[in-house]
Formats: structure tokens, C-alpha cells, sequence
């Protein structure tokens, strides 16, 4: 394991695509923290004992683990790991209830289809994403008895001072932890190298998560990040300039959407255009997040008045370009 300014990287496997989520441990004169967990999967528990075991910590020796975000390849373990060491669970409030919702009570598996159908999902990719979520609730139980921090509130890893700050948009209750004195911030799933974090709209969350991401980012620039620990991949510096970067990309993804609605679109149509690359064989979560990001981005360019939408007589939603509007396209936010 490698150490950056006082903080472990756990590499820890997940049942994705992306393969890994990175994790952190840091000591203090407490004893031990744990920041972010993976999927509840015997890899994962396994990868975790080896990483104790590697640097002599007892379970007990850790006395807080604490949650960027509830998505379940930062969260889904949270549960075994609390049982396995005692400790408390941290999360923002919001993350908390959107874990209630969202899989306790198993509101997103009831949600999807109505979701899927209303914006012109295939019946395959519905079926096959269903299923997915269905037996999802295995990655992310048992639940921990969580505690709940607040924007503001501060954490003491590696003998300095970490602030929560509030950074929605990819996740509701998104939390980056930032410290003034050595300017690291671990960034969770705000701030990643060479891939953009998956900002998409679903029942039940943000009703504009891309413009919740973009004010996020812009956010964050008043504080200077030269070290960034990020949730996926690799260890990166100048934080300031990759939020810059992500602004862009998706001001130079709204304006590619904008010609393909000359003619009237549903989210799928379009969605199967901005990811040409996936194929109905792709992973279900590709699939579930594809429809989901091009959706942000068409609610962001309905609000900004340049895009309509209204529900067919076969009760699928439709967007349109507002020919009117076109004035606005630059800015996009």
C-alpha cells in the first residue's frame, strides 16, 4: 500500500466495470479511520483484512469509519465492517436517507420501470436491469447503524483538521473532506482523473443533479487543492484545474445534445447516441447510468429554457429543441 500525505490507498474490488474503489485508512492519536468501503462482497472483506493485517490493526483499532458518499461501492460494506470492529458509521444526513429509501424500503427496484417505460427504455435492457437491482440489496447489507454529520462538521486524520464540505450532484449528501493546512482533499466521486464521474437523474433524487454537480465544482474552486485522494483511480494534484475541466465537458456535452433534438427525441434515442459504444450486452449499471446521465443533462437544458419535453399518447416523454432559445447557448452554466 502506498501513503500520500498520511493516508493509506486501499485498493478494494468491486463487481463493476470500474473494478476498484479507492479507500483510505489514517491513523491519529484515536487510532485508526477508515474512509469509504466497496461492495459487500468476500473479495472486498478479504482485501480488507489483508490491508489490516499488512499494517498490524486490530479490528478494534479502528474507531471511525466514514462514508464520502452512499453509492454502494463507497458504502455497501459499511454494515460487515461495523460489526467486524466496533465502530461508528458516518454519513450525511442525506446519504442516510437515501439509503433508507432508496434500498431498505427498495424504492429504486420499484421505481425503475415505470421510470424505464416512461422514457423509452427497450424491453430487454428494462428486464435485464431490473433483475440487477433486485438482487442488489446483497451489496449493500447488513446496514449500519449510522451516525449523521453536517456541512461544516470536522474530522482529525494524520495530525490535521478535515472539513466536510457539501458537494451534490453525482450523489445526494455527497461529502469531499477538505484540509486547509496541507490543501488535500479526498474527493470521493467529485474530482476523478481522466474519466468524469456519472451524474445522472433518477426518481427520488436531485431534480437538476447536473446543475447540483456544476455549482459543486464551481464551489470547490475557492478552495486550493494541490493533492487530491479520489474515490477511483489514481492519486492526482491540482484539483482546481481538473473541476475546470469537468465544467467543460459537460458544457461541450449539453451543446452536442442540442442538435439531435432538431427532431423530437426520447431520453433512450438520445442516450443511445451520446453512448453509441454500449451494446444491449453491456453491464446492466452501464446501461441504468447511460439513461440516467443523458437525462441530467436534459432536464439542465430544460430548466435553461432550451429544451421541451411532453409525454406522448404512449406515455414516453419526448424532448424537443426550443428553436426560440438558441440566443442561450453560451453560457451553459
Amino acid at each position: 500500500m502506498n501513503l500520500y500525505n498520511g493516508f493509506y490507498l486501499v485498493e478494494i474490488p468491486i463487481p463493476v466495470p470500474l473494478k476498484t474503489v479507492n479507500c483510505y485508512l489514517a491513523e491519529s492519536p484515536l487510532g485508526w479511520h477508515l474512509i469509504d468501503t466497496g461492495f459487500h462482497t468476500e473479495e472486498a472483506k478479504s482485501a480488507w483484512k489483508t490491508a489490516f493485517r499488512q499494517l498490524h490493526i486490530a479490528p478494534r483499532d479502528i474507531v471511525e469509519i466514514v462514508l464520502t458518499h452512499f453509492h454502494p461501492d463507497h458504502m455497501g460494506l459499511a454494515g460487515w465492517l461495523q460489526e467486524y470492529t466496533g465502530a461508528p458509521v458516518k454519513i450525511s444526513a442525506e446519504g442516510q436517507r437515501m439509503v433508507q429509501h432508496l434500498w431498505i424500503q427498495k424504492q429504486e427496484s420499484e421505481r425503475f420501470t415505470d421510470y424505464a417505460l416512461r422514457h423509452g427504455m427497450r424491453t430487454e435492457e428494462r428486464k435485464k436491469i431490473y433483475d440487477y437491482l433486485e438482487q442488489f440489496t446483497k451489496y449493500v447489507s447488513p446496514f449500519p447503524e449510522f451516525t449523521t454529520f453536517e456541512e461544516g462538521d470536522t474530522f482529525q486524520w494524520c495530525n490535521e483538521e478535515y472539513t466536510a464540505i457539501h458537494t451534490p450532484g453525482h450523489a445526494d449528501g455527497h461529502m469531499i473532506f477538505y484540509s486547509a493546512r496541507s490543501k488535500t482533499v479526498l474527493a470521493g466521486d467529485l474530482l476523478l482523473p481522466k474519466i468524469t464521474p456519472n451524474v445522472g437523474y433518477f426518481p427520488g433524487f436531485n431534480a437538476n443533479p447536473l446543475k447540483a454537480f456544476i455549482h459543486s465544482l464551481h464551489k470547490i474552486q475557492s478552495y486550493p487543492m494541490d493533492t487530491v485522494l479520489p474515490g477511483h483511480r489514481y492519486i492526482f494534484n491540482n484539483g482546481n484545474q481538473r473541476a475546470k475541466e469537468l465544467i467543460r465537458h459537460h458544457e461541450d456535452r449539453l451543446r452536442e445534445i442540442l442538435p439531435m433534438l432538431e427532431r423530437p427525441c426520447t431520453a433512450q434515442e438520445v442516450s443511445g447516441k451520446l453512448f453509441a459504444h454500449l451494446s444491449g450486452n453491456a453491464d446492466p449499471l452501464q446501461l441504468l447510468f447511460a439513461l440516467q446521465e443523458t437525462l441530467a443533462h436534459l432536464i439542465y437544458l430544460r430548466e435553461e429554457g432550451l429544451v421541451t419535453c411532453e409525454l406522448g399518447r404512449d406515455g414516453v416523454v419526448v424532448f424537443s429543441l426550443e428553436k426560440s432559445k438558441m440566443n442561450l447557448l453560451s453560457p451553459m452554466a
